[in-house]
């Protein structure tokens, strides 16, 4: 596999895309940063770097759907995946070197919105105050959420044999696992009460507290939650937030993601026919 990731790494660095997207992940950071800061300036308040360092994911699960897909999609409409089993590599070898591929470049995107929410976020806002334990955590956390995108969206490239179609299903992942990530947090948010108002005999107008039914209570909560955890849409969104109430249970769901979706990946790359 050690040629297959050198023909790779030759390849990647020369990509494109991969080179446009450590751009977009730039700009994604640097474009919050700003927008804050002018906010920040016209309402009179000083939010801390803390609420942007983590922000990079959100953009980082688009630009790797495109970018994976049409990496990986090359090697179909190129014929390159058959040259390859020609010349002796083994389908282990070359889905997994792809794998490790769509990693370095997910890793890299990350480090780069990281290294932009410090050069241009320190100026604007100044020092970070989270401590640095809670920092390490989230630092992880993310790391293995744009690993468990990256498999996912090999696994996918991999099993499709269309570039056209892996980019199209590729993105629609991106985004549906973003939406659903997000009718989430808004059911977990849902307040416990809300307010009600009634009019008396007299015209007047009060406002009475009652019991929100949209409130998720008990183990209904905790099967949300659970989802909520689970997906890569609903990861990023805690992530973004700062509000992660799991994170050692999401490094693990990560780790679930990345293994399962590899191995499911790999078996049936192994069984595929290709043309």
């Amino acid at each position: 596999m050690n040629k297959l990731l050198q023909a790779g790494f030759l390849r990647i660095r020369k990509n494109r895309v991969f080179i446009g997207g450590l751009i977009l992940s730039f700009l994604f950071i640097a474009a919050i940063l700003i927008d804050q800061k002018n906010q920040s300036v016209q309402y009179g308040h000083s939010p801390k770097l803390d609420n942007f360092l983590f922000g990079g994911p959100i953009a980082i699960s688009i630009i790797l759907s495109v970018l994976c897909s049409l990496f990986v999609g090359t090697e179909y409409s190129d014929g390159t995946i058959r040259n390859k089993l020609i010349v002796g590599h083994t389908r282990t070898g070359i889905y997994f070197s792809n794998f490790i591929l769509c990693v370095f470049a997910a890793a890299l995107m990350y480090l780069v919105t990281l290294a932009a929410a410090f050069v241009l976020g320190i100026p604007l806002f100044g020092l970070p105050t989270i401590k640095l334990s809670f920092f390490l955590t989230l630092f992880v956390d993310g790391f293995l959420l744009c690993v468990a995108y990256a498999a996912l969206y090999n696994m996918i490239s991999m099993l499709c044999s269309s570039k056209s179609h892996a980019n199209i299903i590729c993105i629609l992942a991106a985004f549906f696992l973003l939406m659903a990530g997000m009718i989430l947090l808004q059911m977990l948010n849902a307040p416990e009460t809300i307010p009600v108002a009634e009019y008396s005999i007299n015209g007047e107008i009060s406002v009475e507290e009652i019991a929100n039914p949209q409130y998720l209570t008990g183990m209904k909560r905790e099967i949300y939650q659970f989802f909520y955890d689970l997906l890569p849409g609903g990861q990023v969104l805690q992530l973004a937030n700062l509000d992660i109430l799991h994170p050692f249970r999401i490094a693990a769901l990560s780790l679930s993601i990345t293994v399962l979706s590899s191995a499911a990946g790999c078996f049936f790359f192994s069984r595929k026919e290709l043309k």
